[in-house]
């Protein structure tokens, strides 16, 4: 993983140059929660902040409630498209707008706490060897009852799912060497991003609780939770061959997870093509993987682990 920097460009605020953070919030008929997803963005802390507001073809009062906003803080604006697109598209617009040094972006239904980007600007202020940086959160329901706390894991548990979360920010630089979030992979165009972010950049966990993510049964992720696996599952497959800080034995062992949830989806041909994929990689690793979690066969013993 490479580390990169750039000055980027710096805002004046109370007799200081500091660096500009864009937010971009893709919402789409979000009008339910959108207020207060908007004021955990304009209330933040650290307030050198641009937020740029993605209204993708909304019909209900979406546009109404941004106008209230973009009339009244200078730090927000709107860029409307005129039929729905889809999230990938809509953060592709958003940040193709941006101006900032230091890159996120949140949902409609979600909120950020008050130090949440100011947390993690100090981190990648503080040391240039990181790019990407990404903190725990908690989970609410749709009154803000607190439900469970979420850990973000290690870059590298990737190659099992989704660690990363919905509380990140990261260089200016990344998003100029990735290019646009992939619109071939909707429902899944932020893991696509994380996969590929891995190979080029450093990136690594905060563990505070910066985010409140909202569960509630309107969500994407609620409606459409086995069309998100599927899709995760693709990309993963996707990515696997350009991971190249990943081991020969763990990529197989990627490869085989993948096949055992082919198999439990009905799919048995691509699951064979994934198991021989696994195989063709590191077959004694294959074996091994299949050996413990398949075949319920335990594994050595602690010293020949340690070795």
């Amino acid at each position: 993983m490479q580390s990169q920097s750039n000055p980027g460009p710096l805002l004046k605020a109370n007799g200081m140059d500091r660096p500009l953070v864009s937010v971009v919030l893709p919402v789409f008929n979000g009008e339910r929660y959108l207020r207060q997803s908007i004021e955990s963005c304009l209330s933040q802390s650290y307030d050198c902040l641009e937020l740029i507001v993605v209204d993708d073809g909304s019909t209900d009062s979406t546009p109404l409630i941004i106008e209230e906003y973009t009339k009244t803080d200078k730090r927000a604006r709107v860029l409307s498209h005129a039929c729905n697109r889809g999230l990938p598209h809509a953060l592709n617009s958003g940040f193709a707008a941006a101006a900032g040094q230091y890159f996120t972006w949140t949902s409609a239904d979600n909120y950020y706490r008050r130090h949440a980007i100011a947390r993690m600007l100090e981190v990648l202020e503080n040391d240039s060897k990181v790019d990407f940086i990404y903190s725990d959160y908690s989970s609410t329901d749709s009154q803000n009852r607190f439900l469970e706390y979420w850990s973000v894991g290690e870059a590298q548990e990737l190659l099992a799912a989704n660690r990363i979360g919905p509380c990140f920010l990261y260089r200016q630089e990344v998003q100029k060497a990735l290019g646009r979030y992939n619109e071939e992979m909707p429902l899944a165009e932020d893991y696509d991003f994380w996969l590929r972010a891995s190979t080029l950049f450093r990136m690594v966990p905060l563990h505070e609780d910066l985010y409140c993510y909202r569960t509630h049964e309107d969500s994407l992720t609620a409606r459409l939770r086995e069309r998100v696996a599927v899709i995760a599952d693709r990309c993963l497959e996707r990515n696997l061959p350009s991971l190249t800080w990943a081991a020969r034995p763990d990529k197989a062992a990627a490869y085989l997870i993948l096949a055992r949830r082919a198999q439990l989806r009905g799919e048995r041909p691509h699951a064979w093509r994934l198991a021989f994929k696994a195989f063709r990689l590191a077959p004694l690793g294959a074996f091994r993987f299949l050996a413990r979690r398949v075949l319920r066969l335990p594994g050595p013993p602690p010293a020949a682990q340690a070795r």
